[in-house]
């Protein structure tokens, strides 16, 4: 997965394969009346003065999170943050404190960077580009335009060559050149579509305007005065400081190629853990950083899109945050102001939705009602003849994706419209799964349909059609 093939959106059906869409960071889940009342519950009980979660919350994590260790679902590492203070912290797989790479969440960084030079006079949100980069595909660009996703430049990570030189060094004109030799992917500041090259190229203007490397600025204006001890510029990965990214093969881990920082730079190349990911966030909205000038504009929405951010929500709270995904390390951040509460999941191997993760962390910390997943149940075999009928293209009322199911090779392939194909797993009771997106297909013995679960939706396919 490159870094970030992020968009904004509700997670849905259409969000199959964790390696071909992007999953992002949304918490949104219905407010029934018991989870509300159980919320306000929790929270008179753990106040901002009094930020230790209730016993029986930590047990529930734990339970969770052993789980996923025993069943080899999750390698990573996550956090809880209420008051300024670390109240629940869990590694999976990797050393205590290991670096992970955040990928996106480093565009947080980023914009927090171009906001304090706004504030000191070197840049303003309507900076022509062209001012320095006169060979920019369109002098309308603005600074604000690439930190809220509106420039139109074309996504260098969505280019078929990327994986030709994702691991090698690259220079910074050699990206410049890239981004700018690519035609507009749409009229700037006419709509948001999320792209890299929009924050490669403010790491660009940033150096250019203060003639420091975006190393020494990040470290000196965000790392150093926030005293983030486990936060730097990524390099080569290097054990046992840092942790590698890995792969599930049906068998095992399987170590994956390491991007090389060169390349995504300010869009992505900052390695840090949950706890200070947690303090950087919680820094941000506590005034820290930025002006409530700069704060302002930077979470300002337009088409879902802040400034360098996204609006999280999740039950009566509403949050701020990013995610992040490198390599296949993956990662999601999330403030709530009104609650003083950062949660930070961060994850360096995952056969489940990383959103899902979220979900449950919060959950389980906020004493809402949440199901266990059940990791125990076995595969098993399916005669061909018997996935025969199955075949079919199925449609999902509300949903403009069709999924078309046949039988390839002894197996039962599923492919969504403008997906790649890939293969489920027959289970027990008519159910199929695809493990690395965390899919479950669970067929009617009676009518030709089929109920598709993911992050928490359930979606009811009905086949319209046989070959």
């Amino acid at each position: 997965m490159v870094f970030t093939r992020f968009k904004k959106g509700q997670i849905t059906a259409i969000a199959f394969s964790l390696w071909v869409v992007a999953i992002p960071l949304v918490l949104a889940m219905p407010v029934l009346a018991a989870e509300k009342l159980a919320a306000e519950k929790l929270a008179a009980e753990t106040s901002v003065l009094d930020p230790s979660p209730r016993a029986a919350a930590i047990a529930r994590l734990e339970q969770y999170f052993d789980m996923l260790a025993k069943y080899d679902q999750f390698k990573g590492a996550v956090a809880i943050n209420a008051g300024g203070k670390t109240v629940y912290q869990r590694s999976v797989g990797n050393p205590a404190h290991a670096h992970l790479r955040m990928g996106s969440i480093s565009k947080v960084f980023t914009a927090v960077l171009t906001f304090q030079a706004i504030e000191a006079g070197v840049l303003t949100l309507d900076t022509p580009l062209a001012t320095d980069f006169p060979d920019i595909p369109s002098k309308a660009i603005t600074v604000s335009d690439l930190l809220n996703h509106r420039s139109g430049l074309n996504n260098f990570t969505n280019d078929p060559d990327y994986s030709d030189y994702m691991t090698q060094p690259q220079s910074r004109e050699q990206m410049r050149q890239r981004i700018f030799s690519a035609p507009l992917a749409f009229t700037p500041g006419s709509k948001a579509d999320y792209s890299n090259s929009n924050y490669v190229l403010l790491t660009l203007l940033l150096e250019k305007r203060t003639g420091k490397s975006y190393a020494d600025l990040v470290d000196a204006q965000i790392i150093e005065p926030l005293k983030l001890q486990n936060t730097v510029y990524g390099e080569t990965i290097q054990e046992p400081r840092d942790a590698h990214s890995y792969q599930w093969s049906g068998e095992g881990w399987v170590q994956q190629l390491q991007t090389d920082m060169s390349i995504p730079l300010g869009a992505g190349a900052l390695v840090s853990t949950p706890e200070d990911l947690n303090a950087f966030f919680r820094a941000l909205f506590q005034g820290a950083l930025l002006s409530k000038t700069s704060l302002a504009q930077m979470t300002t929405l337009q088409d879902g899109y802040g400034r360098g951010i996204f609006a999280v929500p999740f039950g009566t709270l509403k949050g701020w945050g990013h995610t992040g995904g490198i390599d296949a390390f993956s990662a999601s951040s999330v403030y709530f102001p009104e609650r003083d509460l950062a949660f930070t999941v961060m994850s360096n191997g995952n056969r489940l939705v990383l959103n899902d993760i979220s979900k449950a962390l919060m959950s389980l910390y906020e004493g809402l009602p949440f199901e266990f997943p059940d990791f125990s149940a076995k595969p098993i075999k399916v005669s061909p003849s018997m996935l025969q009928k199955y075949v079919g293209t199925y449609a999902a009322e509300g949903l403009s994706l069709k999924v078309e199911l046949r039988v390839v090779e002894g197996a039962l392939q599923a492919q969504a419209t403008g997906q790649q194909a890939f293969l489920l797993t027959p289970y027990p009771n008519l159910e199929f799964r695809f493990a690395p997106a965390n899919l479950r297909f669970v067929f009617d013995p009676e009518k030709p349909t089929f109920v598709l679960h993911q992050g928490g939706g359930q979606y009811v396919f009905i086949r319209q059609s046989q070959p």
